[in-house]
């Protein structure tokens, strides 16, 4: 109730949110509108200058290219050993752009995917590697022994005892030769039938091939007696003097009715010829089939 209150507009009793006329003595039909106050805002405050995000994609794009390249050498083997040099750099660089969120999150998880799933392989290919190595000695199909003893004289009546034998010599061994049969670990035979060194110029399906030095020609014969098929090249075939190794003409190999390389299929054998470049004079003092290259499976046969 006002009483004392000069004229003026006030807040409407009746009408909250609008103004009323107050005569000095008595309120007036006259209302207005409240006017609203006007919110002043405070002026924004700039945001913080967010550090730029990094792009740069470029370590995850490396840590995944570094895991590929170590997954594809542990699951080959004899390799799979050095596939942690690939492993190690890929999984440092793929967590630290995980840590410090740098752009490529996708690369760097495929890459530590690929790296632990890889390095499991390389573990279980290394250590089937050591499977694969050859014997430490030579096998017994491919050398035999020639043992050598002195006999020792029965003693006389009336003689000095003789001198105690020094034993059996030790056994040599002795590679198999020309015209006899080594069979490999896997079941490949293989034996020399002929040799001729001091060659010239030999055709093959294009014309002469013409020696550095001179050809000697290897004729073989190879029975495949394992259980999977055997694939013949002259890549397949070298030739040693001393501790030189050659390789064969792969244009003059011959073996059965094809040229530069055949298959011999369980239970079958073919005739081949690999011709040797060697210096002129020189003579092969051994012949060795490769059977297995994973396994360094061979058959070896001396020449001399």
């Amino acid at each position: 109730m006002m009483t004392n209150a000069p004229a003026d507009w006030y807040p409407d009793p009746e009408y909250p949110g609008q103004l009323r006329y107050w005569d000095g003595t008595a309120w007036t039909v006259n209302r207005a509108p409240a006017p609203r106050a006007v919110a002043v805002a405070a002026a924004p405050s700039a945001p913080d200058a967010a550090a730029p995000a990094n792009r740069d994609a470029t370590p995850a794009v490396l840590a995944l290219v570094l895991a590929i390249v170590g997954f594809v050498l542990g699951v080959l083997p004899f390799a799979a050993w050095f596939a942690w040099l690939a492993f190690v750099p890929a999984l440092i660089l793929a967590i630290r752009v995980l840590v410090r969120r740098r752009a490529g999150r996708g690369s760097s998880i495929s890459a530590i995917v690929i790296a632990g799933i890889g390095w499991l392989f390389s573990l279980v290919v290394g250590l089937g590697s050591f499977a694969l190595l050859p014997a430490g000695g030579p096998s017994t199909p491919e050398a035999a022994t020639v043992s050598s003893s002195t006999p020792t004289a029965s003693p006389t009546a009336g003689a000095p005892p003789a001198t105690p034998s020094a034993g059996p010599t030790p056994t040599v061994p002795v590679l198999p030769g020309l015209g006899q049969a080594v069979t490999s670990r896997s079941g490949v035979s293989f034996t020399v039938t002929g040799v001729e060194c001091g060659l010239g110029a030999q055709e093959d399906v294009f014309g002469d091939v013409a020696p550095k030095g001179q050809f000697c020609r290897i004729d073989f014969v190879v029975a495949n007696g394992s259980t999977q098929p055997q694939n013949l090249s002259a890549s397949d075939v070298f030739g040693y003097i001393g501790n030189a190794r050659y390789e064969a003409d792969s244009g003059l190999a011959r073996f059965g009715d094809d040229d530069y390389f055949s298959t011999v299929n369980p239970g079958l054998a073919v005739d081949c010829t690999a011709f040797f470049d060697v210096p002129a004079g020189a003579s092969l003092d051994r012949v060795k089939l490769i059977t297995s290259w994973w396994g360094g499976d061979g058959a070896t046969v001396t020449l001399r």
